[in-house]
């Protein structure tokens, strides 16, 4: 049995035991905030020292449009991401502006694309990096043709699987476009989400899924895909945000729970918020909006898509 010196000893070893994978330098994160808010003309960055500056930009996320009547929607698709390292010495500035994601929550089918973050550097010289925004999910009201069809007619990119009506349908087709970066050293477009039917009734939540994609470098220099389940308890018939945050949380190196309970007006139940719904900021940045799950007479506004970011890790030059 270790005596009670070795146990102190062991413990001081642990103590002093660095971490080795954390950034270093000072960081910065150019981030609105709120639905009311935003830099309305630029947020101004001034180097506190001479030394290096790694900028990085993700372009606000797409959201969840709204339906009324029993349907679904096709999650969002992310936003460009760019990212530069440059030399800067004292007093030199970085300034630009944070896009924020469609916040027209009353707007049905489709909200639109999501804003730009964009950035300018003056160290040396002046330049600019910038990346676009990504494009909401496309929503769909039934009519006795399966919604996987439905989709199809509208251009998206379906596979079909399995029996007539089942499948997976992208938020992408003909005509469509994917945001863009450019300006930086690194420049990864933004990429597209999915939505997969498994069931030919809409309402059939628990037998859909939906592939939410990110933006490059939120958790790995690649994107990801974070891919829920619906509830199928829900007062709707079936909603995915507690899912969908559990696998938030879980994309990260250090999970959490990831699901919340929340009341809203005078409801205790995730469809009693409406309008606010649509225009709350609940999902974090580089990540967009799940789709919309409406039922007959119970309209679904959707969750907003992450807000545009722009990130600067400055490493002062050693004395």
């Amino acid at each position: 049995m270790a005596n009670l010196s070795t146990l102190l000893q062991n413990k001081q070893t642990i103590a002093q035991i660095s971490e080795t994978n954390i950034d270093q330098g000072q960081i910065f994160v150019m981030y609105a905030g709120t639905y009311r808010t935003n830099f309305r003309c630029e947020f101004c960055w001034y180097a506190p020292s001479d030394g290096v500056a790694h900028v990085e930009v993700w372009g606000a996320q797409g959201s969840a449009s709204k339906m009324c009547c029993c349907g679904a929607g096709l999650p969002g698709n992310p936003g460009a991401y760019s990212k530069r390292t440059v030399d800067i010495t004292e007093g030199q500035r970085i300034s630009g502006q944070v896009g924020q994601s469609c916040g027209n929550s009353d707007q049905i089918c489709f909200r639109g694309c999501s804003e730009s973050s964009g950035v300018r550097i003056c160290a040396a010289e002046c330049t600019c990096m910038c990346a676009q925004g990504g494009r909401a999910g496309t929503s769909g009201c039934v009519d006795g043709t399966p919604i996987y069809c439905c989709f199809e007619a509208l251009g998206h990119c379906v596979s079909q699987v399995g029996s007539a009506g089942c499948g997976i349908v992208c938020n992408y087709g003909s005509g469509y476009f994917l945001p863009t970066a450019y300006g930086g050293s690194v420049n990864c477009n933004g990429e597209f989400s999915c939505i997969e039917f498994t069931h030919c009734n809409p309402a059939c939540w628990c037998f859909h899924k939906q592939h939410v994609r990110t933006s490059a470098n939120v958790y790995s220099t690649c994107p990801s895909t974070i891919v829920a389940t619906a509830d199928p308890g829900a007062t709707r018939g079936g909603h995915y945000v507690n899912s969908f945050f559990q696998g938030v949380a879980g994309t990260s190196a250090s999970p959490t729970n990831g699901s919340f309970y929340d009341y809203c007006w005078a409801g205790n139940r995730y469809c009693g918020c409406y309008e606010a719904q649509g225009c709350i900021y609940m999902v974090p940045p580089g990540i967009p909006a799940p789709g919309v799950t409406p039922c007959s007479n119970v309209r679904d506004h959707g969750l907003r898509g992450g807000q545009g970011t722009v990130k600067i890790r400055f490493v002062a030059n050693p004395e």
